[in-house]
């Protein structure tokens, strides 16, 4: 049995999951949403991948990646090359045929954060292309890749502090996963550095601080995006406009200019989200 599934309260999840055939794939349909909660699950709240936290199980947070992907890529006939994806070179691993009768087989299906998941794309894991399986692989020899349902992540990639990604004593596996999934990347890191710090902290004004004075130096508008993603109720330009304050009064006056705009952003704050309140109390215009 997968390792995952295992770990689930109830298996008839993921068996429900697998009678959906080989249909369109519909991540709404009710046995994929029953399935997915468990998978998030038994994965602990971290990405299949990288094993960071996965914060919330939202769209933005969260994605389910199928481990082979389940269309053809590239999409386009003339773009489509079938012999590259036959080949087992890693370099033509991105051209696949796709794997449709395996879209709702739930050793196929893994909870990813949507930065693994956007990195890793159309990247097809299977050992052997040359052929096409029958029935799903269920054998950790049989991917190119780390599928957490037959392999132990912890066997393959290690996770150094700082976040710093090594496949373990040379696994390919591992070495696949760190750089289909962008682990090796300096920005990609930093990307990931950032949202763990505004996601662990559940305040807005203090996320936002910490991210003005890291290291780091994070990109400022880098910033405000994740602030509103992790803040969906508070405006994109208003965050922008937060941070450049922040960023330029701690430049000009350092630590008492950062706490100066910091005290104008609390009030802007309180103005915008009472105003919210006044808006959300209004009643709806009657129907003409």
């Amino acid at each position: 049995m997968s390792r995952l599934i295992g770990k689930m309260k109830s298996k008839s999840a993921a068996e429900n999951v697998r009678k959906l055939g080989s249909t369109k794939w519909n991540p709404a349909h009710a046995d994929v949403i029953a399935y997915r909660v468990q998978l998030l699950e038994a994965q602990e709240y971290t990405c299949a991948y990288c094993r960071r936290p996965i914060y919330r199980d939202e769209l933005g947070f969260r994605e389910i990646d199928h481990v082979l992907p389940k269309s053809q890529a590239p999409s386009e006939p003339k773009d489509f090359d079938a012999v590259k994806a036959s080949s087992n070179l890693v370099s033509n691993r991105r051209h696949t045929r796709g794997y449709k009768e395996f879209t709702y087989v739930p050793e196929n299906l893994v909870i990813a954060c949507k930065r693994c998941n956007s990195h890793k794309g159309s990247y097809d894991g299977l050992a052997n292309r040359a052929t096409k399986p029958a029935i799903y692989p269920s054998v950790g020899k049989h991917f190119e890749w780390v599928n957490p349902h037959c392999n132990s992540p912890e066997a393959h990639v290690e996770i150094l502090d700082g976040y710093v990604y090594r496949a373990k004593n040379g696994s390919v596996k591992g070495a696949a996963v760190i750089h289909e999934c962008g682990l090796d990347t300096i920005e990609q890191l930093k990307a990931r550095t950032l949202d763990a710090l505004v996601f662990t902290n559940k305040d807005l004004i203090d996320a936002m601080l910490e991210a003005v004075i890291s290291r780091e130096n994070f990109d400022s508008d880098h910033i405000a995006g994740v602030l509103h993603l992790s803040h969906p109720t508070v405006p994109l330009q208003f965050l922008k406009d937060a941070v450049r304050l922040a960023r330029a009064e701690r430049a000009v006056r350092g630590g008492a200019g950062l706490n100066a705009a910091i005290q104008v952003v609390i009030k802007q704050l309180d103005e915008l989200r009472a105003q919210q309140d006044v808006n959300a109390q209004q009643p709806e215009p009657a129907a003409v």
